[in-house]
């Protein structure tokens, strides 16, 4: 928060400048905007938060965060002592990555794997799954459909960038990872290696054994579990579900 820490900074930058300007922030949100209202000499206020990029004003001075995951880029514009202009830039595939960033990710994703994170996740006890093999014996279209998708390939694109080796990328990208008896390894549990039927519509070996009298679960509501905000900013349910309909079966 905007302790006495951040305050005696202030102090001593303010002793040595006429104005101060700028001011990066280790803060959230909130104490940010207390800190910009004791302090009315600022012109702008870099603090941190999480999602995407925002900005809004405490009296004159503008406050921002470019969000997290490296995803945006806010750009500021001070002219005369002022921030006069915001805009957001999205870090998308159109720009290179950083040779220097992606090392240090390089050596994350290795450490990652050398201290076997995956193996060690906490799981819980669920109802069996049954694998998307068991579920295409009967449902021959929807399973043509989901053949078709992204969601049938979906660690694949994990493994392209060396990350299927990380819980918090893996567990959107197969079924069940949470779960004792959900995907293990591509070796160990190959049907569970994607995002499966049972992803959307929860563990069904029961459902796969006995389909007159067990039924699986409702797919609704599922898609958001993993297409958040954060991990698919431009995910339209309108858009994507006729990628992946099967018309409920």
């Amino acid at each position: 928060g905007s302790s006495s820490d951040e305050a005696l900074a202030l102090e001593r930058v303010a002793s040595k400048s006429k104005k101060v300007a700028l001011f990066l922030f280790e803060g959230e949100r909130r104490a940010a905007s207390d800190l910009a209202a004791a302090h009315q000499s600022l012109a702008l206020i870099v603090y941190r938060s999480g999602g995407r990029a925002e900005r809004f004003w405490k009296g004159n001075t503008l406050l921002v965060s470019p969000g997290d995951r490296g995803k945006q880029l806010a750009s500021v514009l001070i002219r005369d002592g002022r921030a006069v202009r915001f805009s957001e830039i999205e870090l998308g595939p159109q720009y290179s990555d950083s040779p220097k960033q992606a090392a240090i990710h390089e050596a994350y994703l290795n450490r990652v794997s050398e201290e076997r994170l995956l193996e060690s996740l906490p799981r819980w006890k669920s109802e069996a799954y049954a694998g998307s093999g068991a579920c295409a014996k009967c449902h021959l279209d929807a399973t043509s459909v989901w053949s078709k998708s992204g969601h049938a390939h979906s660690l694949r694109s994990l493994q392209d960038r060396h990350e299927d080796r990380d819980p918090d990328c893996v567990g959107c990208h197969v079924t069940g990872l949470s779960s004792r008896s959900g995907y293990r390894s591509t070796a160990a549990t190959p049907t569970l290696a994607s995002v499966g039927c049972e992803a959307c519509h929860g563990p069904s070996l029961k459902h796969a054994t006995d389909p007159v009298n067990k039924t699986p679960g409702d797919s609704r509501g599922s898609c958001k579990t993993c297409h958040t905000s954060d991990q698919s900013p431009r995910f339209d349910i309108s858009t994507y579900w006729p990628k992946v309909s099967h018309g409920g079966h």
